[in-house]
Order: structure tokens, then C-alpha cells, then sequence
């Protein structure tokens, strides 16, 4: 045999022993180009390393808070309550409930925070817990937080009517007035007014009936068609309202 012949059979061994190893590749023959990725702290979560480690700090210091929450609450630390829990809405959090009787272990996902209360929201429920109530709070689930500067998107002639007439603006708009002061609980309830209600309260049986006024300190429940019943605010574990 000539040295070109023995070069052919080589060079077709080769390729041959080249074809075999890459059928054996689980994408072979036509395996995608690898595309470098974002390695992230926690594989289930859509956040990046520092947006995650940011999340963990907003939970740290909101619990921080909640432990500094005494009979006279200082005004500043109920704010930056408020401003924590805003930051968290979209995220589902597990929420441990001051309780003298059992235990009561809340999931839901953050939707408001107010003055003074914190909006879940979970499975066809809007649940309302006020921050004296909170013992802890942590993430239930791996987190998906809101990416949204609010008031951003409006256009210019109600951004002048907000700088220039500020204090009727907002006092017109509950939700302006909650971005900037932080609403009550009692009011964030208005527009709750003939909705069904399941109330949790201290030295309570659980309640059910339909709110029918709320005013400072206390809201009146319908719970049989012509007898209601007045409870006090101070006294709530769980205000939780059916949807729809």
C-alpha cells in the first residue's frame, strides 16, 4: 500500500473516532453554543446577589423595628416600618402573630403597608394585621420584588397639581396619602364598607359578618341580619376579607 492510501485510512479512522465521541455528547450531533450565564446567590429566586442581599437587610431592619414597637410607639420608627414593608410588596412573607393563646403563622404576599398595619394578600384574601401584632417576619418564598419607582409614570399636568396644590392633592387621594404620611388602619378599611369579614381578636371566638362602619378605634360588624357587633381595634390578631 502507498503512503497516500495509508494517509486516507488514517485521516477516515480518524474522523470516524471523531463522529463516535460526539454522538456520545447528550446534544450531539448539533449541540447549541454554551451561553455564559449570571450565577445568582439563590437558584430559585429571579433576584440578583445584590438585590436578594438588599431584600435580607429590608427584613433585618423591619424586624428591628417591630422589637422597638412598644404602648407609645415613636412616629419615626412607625414610618420607616411602613417604608420597609412597602419595599417588600410582591414578596410572600411568613408573618409570626402575637398571640396569649396559640400560635398564628400568616403567608401571604405583601400588598400595603400603612400607618400602622400591614395588607397580605393570599388565595381570594386581603388580610390586615396590624404591626403591634407582628412578632417576626421573614420570606416564605424565593422573591420576585416590584422594580417600580411610583408617581414616575404620571403625566406632567397632574405632577403640577401635586407640587402646587400638595395639600389638597393628597388629602383628596388615600393612596397619595399613605405614599407620603402613611394612612390608619381604620381608614384603609372605607372602601372594605359591605364587605365579608372573618375577625381573629383578643379574648374573641372567631367573628364573621360584614363590616359596616370603621371610624378610630374600633369598626361595627353585621353578623346577623339586624345585630351587629363593635370591635376594637387594639384587640385584632387577623382581619381577614373574602374577595369577591
Amino acid at each position: 500500500m502507498d503512503k497516500n492510501k495509508k494517509a486516507e485510512n488514517y485521516l477516515s479512522k480518524k474522523e470516524q473516532m471523531k463522529s463516535s465521541a460526539q454522538d456520545d455528547q447528550p446534544c450531539s450531533p448539533n449541540c447549541p453554543e454554551i451561553i455564559e450565564t449570571p450565577r445568582f446567590s439563590s437558584p430559585n429566586s429571579s433576584l440578583s446577589e445584590k438585590k436578594l442581599k438588599e431584600l435580607e437587610e429590608c427584613i433585618s431592619k423591619a424586624n428591628d423595628l417591630l422589637r422597638s414597637i412598644g404602648n407609645e410607639s415613636d412616629p419615626d420608627n412607625l414610618r420607616q416600618l411602613q417604608l420597609h414593608f412597602r419595599s417588600l410588596r410582591g414578596v410572600k412573607v411568613k408573618v409570626d402573630v402575637i398571640n396569649n393563646e396559640k400560635k398564628i403563622q400568616i403567608k401571604g404576599e405583601v400588598e400595603e403597608a400603612g400607618k400602622d398595619f400591614i395588607q397580605l394578600g393570599k388565595r381570594g384574601q386581603t388580610i390586615f394585621i396590624l404591626f403591634e401584632r407582628i412578632r417576626t417576619i421573614d420570606q416564605a418564598e424565593p422573591a420576585n420584588v416590584r422594580e417600580e419607582q411610583e408617581l414616575r409614570n404620571i403625566d406632567k399636568s397632574a405632577q403640577s397639581y401635586i407640587t402646587f396644590k400638595f395639600g389638597h392633592a393628597v388629602s383628596a387621594n388615600p393612596y397619595l396619602l399613605n405614599l407620603f404620611f402613611g394612612i390608619p388602619l381604620f381608614v384603609q378599611l372605607v372602601p372594605k364598607l359591605g364587605s365579608r369579614v372573618i375577625v381573629k381578636a383578643e379574648g374573641e371566638k372567631r367573628i364573621k359578618g360584614r363590616l359596616i362602619s370603621t371610624e378610630k378605634g374600633h369598626m361595627q360588624l353585621e353578623i346577623k341580619k339586624g345585630k351587629t357587633k363593635q370591635i376594637n381595634l387594639a384587640k385584632l390578631y387577623t382581619l381577614t376579607f373574602l374577595k369577591g
